[in-house]
C-alpha cells in the first residue's frame, strides 16, 4: 500500500526558517483575515486602504510583500502572490501555516461569455481545475466551491453599494497558450464565466487545510472564437479593480 504522507510540510518549512533566523516559530503568526493579490498596483491600493505595515520576517521580502493593517478596527493582512498555480499554492500553504484562515483572492481574468466586457466584476462560486497542481491534493476532483460565507458577505457588500457584478464559475489553467477554441466552446457551454491561473489550486489547498477562501476577479481581456482582445490598462478595468478591492476589504472586515 502506498504511503501518502508528505515527506515535509509547511510547518517543517516554518521550523527551518525559524532556525535560520534564530527566532521561535510563533514569530511567524499573522492575523486570520487576508487578501491575496497578484499585481503591485493592487497591493499598494489595499495597503493604503488598511494603512498596512510590512512584516519584517517575511522570507520573500519585497518580491511578494506581506503587510498587516486594519479596517473597521479589524486586522487584515494583504500579500502579493506568485502568478500560476504551482507557486501560488506553495505560498498559500505557507500563509495558512502562519495563521491565515479567511482569505479573499482578488485578480484579473479573461472573460469567455459573450455578455462579459472589460471591467466587469466576477464573484466565483466555484473553480474548475484545468491545471496540474490541484491533482496533487485531490486526484479525482475537478470542481471546487468557494467559501459560501465569504462569497455571500462579498455579494451583499457589492449589492449594498450598488456595484454591478456577475456570480458564477471560473476555470483555472496553467496552459496560457493552450486556451483552444474547442476548450473555449466547451466551458462556455456549461456556463463558465472567466479563465485565470490560480483559483482552483487555492481552493484545493483551502479544502485540504480546512480554511475558507473566496475569489473575485475583474475581466481584463476577452477570449472568443475570433481571437484575444486585451484590455488590461483600460480605465474601466483599473477603476473597477480598485472598487472590487475596496468592497473585498469591507466584506472581510465584517466576517
Amino acid at each position: 500500500m502506498e504511503d501518502d504522507t508528505p515527506i515535509f510540510t509547511p510547518q517543517d518549512f516554518l521550523r527551518y526558517v525559524a532556525s535560520v533566523k534564530d527566532v521561535s516559530v510563533e514569530t511567524f503568526q499573522i492575523p486570520p483575515r487576508m487578501i491575496i493579490v497578484y499585481q503591485r498596483r493592487h497591493f499598494d491600493f489595499v495597503n493604503q486602504l488598511i494603512e498596512g505595515k510590512p512584516v519584517e520576517w517575511w522570507w520573500y521580502g519585497d518580491r511578494l510583500r506581506l503587510h498587516v493593517g486594519s479596517l473597521n478596527n479589524i486586522k487584515i493582512v494583504v500579500t502579493m502572490n506568485f502568478v500560476g498555480s504551482p507557486a501560488a499554492a506553495m505560498v498559500f500553504e505557507e500563509l495558512i501555516a502562519c495563521g491565515a484562515k479567511k482569505i479573499f483572492e482578488v485578480g484579473i481574468s479573461g472573460g469567455i461569455q459573450p455578455f462579459l466586457k472589460p471591467g466587469d466584476i466576477v464573484v466565483a462560486t466555484e473553480a474548475i481545475c484545468d491545471e496540474g497542481t490541484t491533482c496533487q491534493y485531490f486526484p479525482n476532483q475537478r470542481r471546487f466551491v468557494t467559501s459560501p460565507i465569504l462569497k455571500r458577505c462579498l455579494t451583499k457588500t457589492l449589492s449594498r453599494n450598488r456595484v454591478s457584478h456577475h456570480v458564477g464559475s471560473v476555470l483555472t489553467t496553467d496552459g496560457v497558450y493552450r486556451e483552444t477554441r474547442s476548450k473555449l466552446a466547451k466551458f462556455r457551454k456549461i456556463g463558465v464565466l472567466a479563465i485565470n491561473m490560480e483559483t482552483s489550486a487555492l481552493c484545493a489547498v483551502a479544502k485540504h487545510r480546512g480554511v475558507e477562501t473566496a475569489s473575485a476577479h475583474v475581466i481584463s481581456d476577452i477570449l472568443n472564437a475570433s481571437g484575444w482582445q486585451p484590455a488590461f490598462n483600460k480605465k474601466q478595468v483599473l477603476s473597477n479593480t480598485e472598487t472590487l478591492l475596496k468592497m473585498v476589504a469591507e466584506a472581510l472586515s465584517k466576517t
